[in-house]
C-alpha cells in the first residue's frame, strides 16, 4: 500500500494505492496526509477505512496527476 495524493493539480485527494491502477479514495474520512494525520495516529485507522472501501475502489485514470503524499517535501518521518 502506498499513500499518495491524486487528482487535478491543486485539488488532489488523499488515496491509498493498492495496485498500479487501483486506489481507495480516503478524502471522506481523511483531510490530507499532513502533520496532524501522522501525529494523531492516522496510520492506525487506515486498515479499517480501506477494508470498508476496497470493494468499490476505483481505477486511476491515465490522465490524472499523482503526487507525493506529504504536503511539505522537507518533512521527514523516521521509524
Amino acid at each position: 500500500m502506498h499513500l499518495m495524493r491524486i487528482g487535478p493539480v491543486g485539488s488532489e485527494k488523499p488515496v491509498a494505492r493498492l495496485t498500479d491502477e487501483t486506489y481507495v479514495d480516503l478524502s471522506e474520512t481523511i483531510h490530507d496526509f499532513d502533520e496532524t494525520f501522522f501525529s494523531s495516529g492516522g496510520l492506525r485507522t487506515l486498515p479499517a477505512i480501506i477494508a470498508a472501501q476496497v470493494a468499490s475502489a476505483p481505477r486511476r485514470g491515465s490522465r490524472e496527476n499523482a503526487s507525493a503524499h506529504l504536503l511539505r517535501a522537507h518533512t521527514r518521518f523516521f521509524a
